[in-house]
């Protein structure tokens, strides 16, 4: 961290008192003057700061800007890179893991993403502002059988922060898109690099992106997505939570109550769904999701499990 993100950090940790330059100077080891310009450049990017005198700066309000500071608050040994604009988090990561010795865990957040990417090479819409896109690189040395349950632990990670955070309780539509009501709310891209030989999985990179707040879509996707609507949202808070909880249950991939929790939300039990399968269109009915978190349908003459693929719901 830059001395203006530490001299936030010390601000967001300290809400109910002022801290002086004096004491930010010995700390920091550096002139009144670097401590003044670090306030300035906070001033300047939006942060109300008073100068109180006798005793110090005081941040007197938070802003809806991400920094990177501000979700290492909530996790301090953590590494995070933010962007205001990015291409894509994931293909941001893919460099990085391509470039260098990434630690395990780092988080990729960006507030728009120019060419966000969905799965089977579906864009994805994220515009500036109203958004949260973010990607955790795993490091697990997994075999790749685990895959999918990454992403449900993503899918259930992503849910439990959003009811943290809010009134708001989504359902999730296999494999890895979240709704409210009728409304596409967030999707989730998993991406993984692999040794054929042992097939070991070396990373795994986790996508999600969320449309928090009242927003205008492209007409083609203005059928199905939806926001969470909120005019105000801590996004910095958000993406903190979703690592947290994420980071949590890959830690317990086969726990029980991963699954449970995925089928405690899921969209599609008991629903009438089309997909493809052996290169034709099947009609059936989702009659669970198993403890491999594949998903089971009734057709009129036989149970299919699907690992993957694109399912649609007939009727709600």
């Amino acid at each position: 961290m830059n001395l203006k993100q530490k001299i936030l950090l010390e601000l967001l940790s300290n809400p109910s008192q002022s801290i002086s330059g004096q004491v930010l100077c010995k700390k920091y080891n550096v002139s009144r003057t670097a401590i003044w310009k670090a306030i300035q450049s906070l001033k300047q990017d939006g942060y109300a700061i008073e100068a109180v005198p006798h005793a110090g700066y005081h941040l007197i309000q938070d802003i809806d800007k991400l920094d990177a500071a501000r979700i290492q608050f909530y996790l301090p040994h953590v590494p995070v890179l933010v962007f205001d604009s990015i291409d894509s988090t994931n293909n941001y990561a893919k460099r990085l893991l391509m470039e260098n010795d990434v630690q395990e865990g780092t988080l990729i957040v960006a507030n728009q993403q120019t060419a966000g990417r969905g799965r089977q090479g579906h864009s994805f819409y994220s515009p500036a502002d109203t958004g949260l896109y973010l990607s955790i690189i795993l490091k697990p040395y997994a075999f790749a059988q685990k895959i999918l349950k990454v992403t449900l632990a993503a899918a259930v990670a992503t849910c439990e922060a959003i009811e943290e955070m809010t009134s708001i309780s989504c359902q999730i539509k296999w494999v890895n898109d979240l709704f409210v009501g009728q409304q596409k709310v967030c999707g989730i891209l998993t991406e993984a690099t692999a040794n054929f030989e042992t097939q070991q999985i070396e990373s795994i990179i986790i996508g999600i992106g969320i449309n928090c707040k009242p927003m205008t879509f492209p007409e083609d996707i203005t059928p199905i997505a939806g926001s969470l609507n909120m005019d105000q949202i801590d996004r910095n808070h958000l993406s903190a939570l979703i690592w947290t909880h994420f980071m949590k249950w890959v830690q317990h991939l086969d726990d029980q109550k991963l699954i449970e929790s995925y089928r405690s939300r899921s969209l599609l039990i008991g629903k009438t769904i089309t997909y493809r399968w052996q290169n034709k269109i099947h009609t059936g009915t989702v009659i669970d999701i198993n403890e491999d978190g594949q998903l089971v349908v009734q057709t009129n003459d036989q149970i299919q499990v699907l690992r993957s693929g694109e399912v649609t719901i007939q009727k709600w």
